[in-house]
């Protein structure tokens, strides 16, 4: 059956490309099986297409993703429904989450805009929800017409993907899986199944077609002819992604563009040319007048490599976004490629490393990933920083089968999400669960109220894990609604709302990229809750921007240099290449980097890798302990694992410092 809309217009683009982009988004799924779906859009990508897949998105993540990639097919299962006659579609994303259509007018416009052609709703109340999607004037809606039992919902996906993929118009192929279906009516007592699934359609719209991806052969082809004519080294960035080479250097380009010395840009111009003595000796000069540089230290130790033969590994940081905590991150990398060079390298080959800029934006790091893993030099990447980055990213690592190892995400979403992806820090249970028993049991705090930057995957995760280990504790959670990415949000009005409450604390923890939100809410404060933090909050821009606002804040950490002897050899070496202690993040992808060096040494390809990292017989001790991951990708931690740091005056000059609390 076909329903034609009167809301139609005719479609901007309509013919499919490929690679065919499929967004899929699997909602809420209470009693229902969503395995077939998942293995039967698999399928597809030996036919051309890339899927995304989106398990239970927040809602920022489902709006950017809508609105700001290229999708030519949406496909969406789980639970909808409508209100108020159907004027309102609902999809329900969680079990407490639903969204309207409506909200998603505008991603769903631009996504039509964009080049979607095509949506696919395995939901009830299909018919409403299509009419609401036509409204938006996607040109092809397939729906089902009254709630299904899941086993009609997937014959049907079956056999109409097989078809669609194979060739066939859209039309056909729902009209070939409707009578696949009639025919399973009697014999497996599905009455009426063939009736449910239907067309909801611009009539302006030219009929659509899964067109067959091209070639291998004629690819391969192509891509012969340029490596005869051009420098690999020219091709493996700038080929595929012509807007992302200028994010990537490994010593040609300055990335961090604050406070360059002319060193520093000689340095540049003479690794840009091949020069890499010359390159280094810029490099070493540009260092002994601003020696708190790591990108600087980095390229000195690529153009001290040269053009010997070497592993290549990347790290992806936030310069765009935030560039204290992308120079945190690179300090670590940068003083484990200079100890890990000045051993002689992994066995008697240095390490070089490229550097990349992801802005801690989901599209972003999508784009770099895929120009990651069609780079074969490279082994595996550390990063990315935020969990909304290395989420988007991690299908990309797994499908081109290269290591990511984040450093920083602490989304549980990472769990389990892949072969090839990693992470250093501890799940969140474990940093919730020793802040709250030090709130209750140290602080003797009873009822807390809580900011977070509720469209982030790992902060909305680490607020609700905080809350159900507080409340496990007995103590009260004060129930008021704090959004740092709320655009009405005022921290003057939202500290009264939350001292009117009864609140006698105040958790903060926002985004990486909103931590000036919460300094603000800090200074709003003047003393009259007691304020706490999570990791996040673990950045010199806390101290810096917060100042007396700030001081006696108590936050949650995976490390502490203070866990090591003062004279420990990393502590040492820190603080002769920056000139003073670094923080958690620069510790832990330190040690993300010795893990990879030290799985290189027995294996040098990114399967080997791979299979090296996941042995049960792997094991690194790191500067922040026992490096050893678990099947699902996460570092074997015991509980117990946070830490306690504490804002004080640093008797040594007029500001502060994080300071370790004993145990």
């Amino acid at each position: 059956m076909t329903i034609v809309s009167l809301a139609f217009k005719k479609p901007v683009k309509i013919a499919l490309r490929n690679p065919v982009k499929i967004l899929v988004i699997f909602g809420n799924s209470e009693n229902i099986d969503l395995k077939p779906d998942e293995e039967l859009l698999a399928k597809l990508e030996k036919r051309g297409a890339r899927i995304t897949p989106l398990t239970q998105p927040t809602r920022r993540e489902l709006r950017y993703r809508l609105s700001e990639q290229r999708w030519d097919l949406l496909f969406f299962a789980g639970h909808s429904y409508s209100e108020k006659e159907g004027e309102s579609g609902f999809i329900q994303l969680k079990e407490d989450d639903s969204i309207s259509l409506k909200e998603l007018e505008s991603d769903l416009s631009q996504a039509v805009r964009n080049g979607l052609k095509l949506a696919i709703f395995n939901s009830c109340d299909g018919l409403e929800i299509a009419r609401n999607l036509a409204n938006f004037r996607i040109p092809y809606v397939i729906f089902m017409r009254e709630p299904v039992p899941d086993r009609v919902a997937q014959r049907f996906l079956e056999y109409f993907l097989f078809r669609f993929s194979s060739g066939e118009s859209l039309d056909l192929s729902v009209r070939y899986a409707r009578q696949r279906l009639q025919d399973e009516e009697r014999e497996h007592q599905l009455p009426c199944a063939s009736w449910l699934p239907a067309i909801y359609q611009n009539p302006t719209a030219p009929t659509l077609k899964w067109l067959p991806p091209t070639p291998r052969i004629a690819v391969g082809v192509a891509i012969a002819f340029l490596v005869s004519i051009i420098p690999l080294s020219l091709i493996i960035y700038k080929r595929i992604h012509p807007s992302i080479p200028h994010r990537i250097s490994m010593g040609e380009e300055i990335l961090v563009k604050e406070n360059v010395t002319s060193e520093k840009k000689k340095g540049v111009k003479a690794f840009e040319e091949k020069d890499f003595a010359r390159a280094a000796s810029e490099f070493q000069a540009s260092l002994q007048k601003q020696r708190n540089d790591p990108e600087t230290l980095i390229y000195l130790n690529n153009a001290r490599n040269g053009d010997k033969s070497s592993y290549k590994i990347i790290v992806s940081v936030p310069i765009g976004s935030n560039l204290d905590v992308a120079q945190e991150i690179l300090r670590g990398v940068a003083q484990a490629q200079n100890e890990i060079d000045r051993k002689g390298g992994i066995n008697g080959k240095p390490l070089q490393v490229a550097i990349a800029n992801d802005e801690n934006n989901p599209d972003l790091a999508i784009q770099l990933a895929n120009t990651f893993i069609e780079d074969p030099q490279t082994l595996a990447v550390v990063g990315h920083n935020s969990s909304d980055a290395s989420v988007a990213a991690a299908p990309v690592y797994n499908r081109g089968g290269l290591v990511m190892i984040t450093p920083t995400s602490f989304s549980d979403k990472l769990s389990s999400s892949g072969d090839y992806i990693f992470r250093m820090v501890p799940t969140i249970r474990f940093l919730t669960d020793t802040l709250s028993d030090y709130i209750v049991h140290t602080a003797h705090k009873t009822k807390i109220a809580v900011c977070s930057s509720r469209a982030a995957v790992d902060n909305e995760s680490f607020r609700n894990q905080f809350i159900n280990s507080f409340q496990a504790e007995g103590k009260q959670y004060i129930n008021v609604k704090c959004d740092f990415d709320d655009p009405q949000y005022n921290p003057e009005e939202k500290i009264l709302e939350i001292v009117s409450s009864g609140a006698d604390s105040l958790l903060l923890a926002p985004h990486v990229d909103r931590i000036g939100k919460a300094v603000e809410m800090a200074q709003a404060n003047q003393g009259r809750l007691t304020l706490f933090g999570s990791p996040t909050l673990y950045t010199y821009k806390t101290l810096k921007e917060g100042q007396q606002a700030v001081n006696g804040i108590a936050l949650v950490a995976p490390w502490h240099p203070d866990t090591l002897p003062y004279n420990a050899p990393f502590r040492k070496q820190a603080r002769q290449l920056w000139g003073g202690e670094v923080n958690w993040r620069s510790a832990q992808a330190y040690d993300a980097t010795m893990a990879i060096t030290a799985a290189l040494q027995q294996s040098q390809t990114r399967e080997g890798l791979k299979n090296t990292l996941t042995d049960r017989t792997f094991s690194v001790e790191g500067v922040t302990g026992t490096i050893k991951f678990l099947p699902s990708g996460d570092r074997q931690f015991i509980p117990g694992s946070g830490l306690i740091a504490k804002v004080k005056p640093n008797p040594k000059t007029s500001g502060y410092k994080f300071v370790l609390l004993p145990r």
